[in-house]
This record gives structure tokens, C-alpha cells and sequence, in this order.
């Protein structure tokens, strides 16, 4: 009987102190939600747009801020405020970006894009915003220097254009 007694305490024993041996979990991820700084990308940048099409402007140096989130692998959501030095106008383009699958280019990394413009400023086209489509092709110089090549097409003003600049980046989270 005392035998029992002793195996009746050590199995109460073991199944008291068995939360204390398990290891402590380690801290769960910290969770943003729907919006992740690790998914946001920023960047300052100047570039030189060739305008063609119903416009007053061929061609003009504009810089400007650019914005980008990583939705999925390939799909991105982005933003830029560009500013025109010989228009003197401004531009804000919210877009969505299809990015294709490396080692489709050799070189660099391309996009297509789907925006809605939207113009301000002293020299505005007809229509002051409109849907554009567009193909973009970035590739890193350095670490901290990105050259970029796009083209856009409005489709309400009828103006191609054909960008070519370099951006700085000012932010890149962990999956941008």
C-alpha cells in the first residue's frame, strides 16, 4: 500500500510541475496588421520627360517623391508627386503595379502599371485627371542610387510619356 501511496504522489507531482518544465514560447512576431512598415518602400527622385500627343510641353526635368507598398509577390501599390520645372505644374499618380517574375529581363526588374493622374499647377492638360497605363523598368547603379526608365500612356489627354531618372531611396522595409 505504501508503494502506491509513493507512485500516487509522484504521478500528482509530475503532472503539477509539468507547465514549469515546458520552455516558455518564444514572443510572437509583432503583427501590423494590414499595413506593415516591412512591406513600404520610399524614395526622392529627379528625372527628364519626353512628352507626345496633345500637349503644351515636350519635354521638361521634374523631381519628385515616390511611394511604394507590396501587396503580394508581384503586385504592388504605389503613389508619386512629381513636379515639372518648365510646366510649373504638378502631377499625382496613384498606381497599381504588376511586377513581373525575376529573370524574365537579363538586367533589372519591369512592372506595368495602372494609374489614374490627376495635373495641377499653372500649365494642365485638357483633362485635369485620367486613367493611364504604363510599362516601368528599374535596376540599382548602386546601393543607394536606382535608375529607372518608364512609359505612360494617358488615356483622356492622349499623351505618351517617356520618363528616364534616378531615385534615391529613403526607406526600404525587409519585403519591399
Amino acid at each position: 500500500m505504501r508503494a502506491l501511496y509513493i507512485l500516487l504522489v509522484a504521478a500528482l507531482l509530475a503532472l503539477c510541475s509539468f507547465p514549469a518544465m515546458a520552455q516558455t514560447p518564444p514572443p510572437a512576431p509583432k503583427e501590423y496588421g494590414i499595413v506593415s512598415p516591412t512591406r513600404l518602400a520610399l524614395a526622392a527622385g529627379a528625372q527628364y520627360d519626353w512628352n507626345a500627343g496633345a500637349t503644351t510641353v515636350a519635354s521638361e526635368f521634374a523631381a519628385g517623391a515616390h511611394a511604394g507598398y507590396v501587396l503580394t509577390t508581384h503586385l504592388s501599390l504605389a503613389a508619386h508627386a512629381i513636379y515639372g520645372f518648365d510646366s510649373q505644374s504638378w502631377r499625382v499618380v496613384p498606381s497599381l503595379h504588376y511586377r513581373v517574375p525575376d529573370g524574365v529581363t537579363k538586367t533589372g526588374s519591369v512592372a506595368f502599371e495602372l494609374a489614374y493622374q490627376y495635373f495641377g499647377g499653372s500649365n494642365i492638360p485638357a483633362f485635369q485627371h485620367e486613367w493611364a497605363a504604363g510599362a516601368i523598368w528599374a535596376m540599382p547603379l548602386t546601393s543607394r542610387i536606382l535608375l529607372g526608365a518608364s512609359e505612360v500612356y494617358g488615356f483622356d489627354n492622349k499623351v505618351w510619356r517617356t520618363s528616364v531618372g534616378l531615385q534615391l531611396p529613403l526607406w526600404f522595409g525587409k519585403e519591399s
